[in-house]
């Protein structure tokens, strides 16, 4: 996931033949760098209310790559890094007779036949599967009843998976943040723009 900010060169063209032109590419650096920078406290603000309270702003923030522009390359990039799953243990869960009530963002509701257990020092939340490896919300594969047993007899039924959600990359689509992002880019972009050429109008810019 990706926030592209870049400008419309016809659009600004009236106003930016009012300066030089060696200083027309460093305006818009300016601008485009100035203009990321507030995307991206924005976002990261938008992705920690998504993952609270889980992920604090400046965790948040720490997930994000920012691609500055430079003169060579006008455009100025925002990029949701891949990052790994989030246990869906860390957010408020509740056992239940019927399996796992659970805040986490994305489920936020009940995961039938899930139970609770401490693991690495947290609490986790677990479910009885076909194997071991960990799953992902909501393609969750559970055995459950008399018939799903895999080890007969007395001993304890495995193997089981943790559950665990998407990061923050797919909490950023979900959310649709891009259009949310690409708007306040567009408006962020455009009073950058007219600070700057007001300064370069005064008699000392």
């Amino acid at each position: 996931m990706r926030v592209d900010v870049e400008f419309n060169p016809e659009a600004l063209q009236v106003q930016l033949r009012a300066i030089r032109a060696d200083l027309q590419s460093g305006v818009i650096v300016r601008a485009l760098n100035r203009t990321l920078t507030t995307v991206g406290a924005e976002a990261a603000r938008e992705i920690s209310k998504d993952l609270s309270p889980v992920l604090k702003i400046a965790q948040a923030k720490k997930a994000l790559t920012f691609r500055k522009a430079t003169r060579a390359t006008l455009t100025a990039r925002l990029i949701a890094s891949r990052t790994k799953r989030i246990p869906a243990g860390l957010w408020r869960s509740t056992e239940t007779a019927r399996g796992v009530r659970s805040t986490a963002p994305g489920i936020r509701g009940l995961i039938l036949h899930a139970f609770l257990r401490k693991r690495y020092g947290r609490t986790a939340v677990m479910i009885r599967s076909w194997g071991p490896a960990a799953q992902t919300w909501p393609i969750v594969k559970t055995r459950f009843g008399r018939g799903s047993r895999i080890n007969p007899g007395d001993s304890p039924d495995y193997p089981i998976s943790e559950i665990y959600v998407p990061g923050v990359p797919q909490s950023f689509v979900r959310r649709v943040l891009s259009a949310k992002m690409r708007s306040i880019a567009t408006r962020r972009f455009a009073q950058i723009i007219d600070q700057e050429l007001k300064f370069r109008r005064t008699p000392n810019g």
